[in-house]
């Protein structure tokens, strides 16, 4: 059986990179060359308009004498420096916004052109783009993820698997609130969700997570975070009035009372202790039931949990059983599922090979459960 499913892997990598050398080769070398014509492009535009900046520059500082009369020779030099610093920032801005659309317009071109033969190796699959296939619900009680209010979906993926169904998910997700100078937001979780159905029968809750990663477990800092920067300002006000002291102290130990109280009414979840210290030292494990969180997290399935971190290149990562269902959520601040940049040579295949491995990665985990088997415990 190892055997098999190396041979079925060595298989489909073979056929992939003969689909990248017949077929995606030839339309990245087309898209190459209108790639560096744009990059040239806008190098020239960038330098016309850096040159016209400093045209106007020059003549506000130096050839306007009304500008002089108002102005000591030290308050002067000031003045200078600030009408520098505030051009450079506007350019700085509205350059980095006009670098973002251009860019993620080029790499859903290419992939719009690519993907569909890209992925005609791994079966029963389709790309999608910001359909939220993975619905805030099931986010919300896989019991991964701290509460969230806001959420933006890129690149997705739906399909099936030796039967089971699948979907995969480049999420980020905040928790905002308050308004106006008083709003604050904090970010929840950036980077890749898989969720599919086990075919195992999974009775309780098991949850683990990298040490120090909300999920809702430990939830309630999103809001103390959120909370912090109001109360300090309200502290700031009048930094010396006792009263204000005692207002937010009673705040955060209300707050904390009324978490605790709801925290008794959800599922108990009792810490784990692994045989792996290494993976202890690294990560949390709770369960409602000891036994079938054994029968779950075993040394294989750790092993490869770690490698799909690993082939996304993430320092956290989390995954949930839960009402048959098995949740995976990597966090990366990488640009997922990308075949070509604007910013990178098409030339270079390390971009398409970063596809494949995190592809190959989710695909390999879903074979280690064995889930096109109907087994319980």
């Amino acid at each position: 059986m190892k055997n098999l499913k190396k041979n079925s892997y060595l298989e489909r990598t073979i056929k992939f990179h003969e689909i990248y050398s017949k077929e995606i080769a030839p339309i990245f070398r087309s898209y190459e060359v209108y790639r560096r014509k744009k990059i040239k492009t806008i190098k020239t535009v960038t330098f016309v308009i850096s040159l016209i900046l400093l045209g106007i520059c020059y003549f506000i500082v130096y050839k306007n004498s009304y500008i002089h009369s108002l102005f000591s020779k030290s308050d002067f030099i000031l003045y200078i420096f600030l009408v520098f610093l505030t051009i450079i920032l506007i350019f700085s801005l509205l350059y980095t916004i006009y670098w973002k659309n251009i860019t993620k317009d080029f790499a859903r071109t290419i992939k719009t052109d690519c993907l569909p033969r890209l992925l005609k190796v791994f079966g029963d699959v389709e790309w999608k783009n910001g359909e939220g296939i993975i619905s805030d619900s099931d986010l919300s009680s896989c019991g991964l993820f701290a509460d969230f209010n806001r959420r933006n979906t890129d690149d997705e993926f739906e399909g099936s698997h030796k039967g089971v169904a699948f979907k995969i998910c480049e999420t980020e997700m905040w928790y905002v609130s308050g308004s106006g100078k008083n709003r604050t937001c904090v970010s929840v979780f950036k980077g890749v969700i898989i969720s599919f159905r086990s075919n195992k029968e999974i009775k309780n809750r098991t949850i683990i997570a990298t040490k120090g990663d909300l999920t809702k477990k430990n939830r309630y800092w999103i809001v103390i975070i959120s909370l912090a920067y109001p109360l300090i300002q309200f502290l700031m006000a009048d930094f010396k009035n006792i009263t204000n002291w005692i207002f937010v102290i009673f705040f955060l130990l209300l707050f904390l009372f009324i978490s605790s109280i709801g925290n008794k009414n959800e599922e108990k979840l009792e810490s784990i202790k692994l045989e792996d210290p290494r993976f202890c030292n690294k990560f949390n494990a709770y369960s409602s039931d000891q036994v079938e969180a054994r029968y779950l997290l075993t040394t294989a399935f750790i092993e490869r949990f770690q490698n799909l971190k690993t082939a996304f290149g993430a320092k956290k990562a989390k995954c949930s059983f839960y009402e048959d269902q098995i949740m995976i959520a990597i966090s990366t601040k990488k640009n997922l599922f990308e075949i070509g940049s604007l910013a990178k040579s098409l030339e270079n295949p390390d971009s398409i090979n970063d596809f494949y491995d995190e592809l190959s990665s989710i695909y390999r985990m879903v074979d280690y459960f064995k889930l096109d088997q109907k087994t319980g415990l």
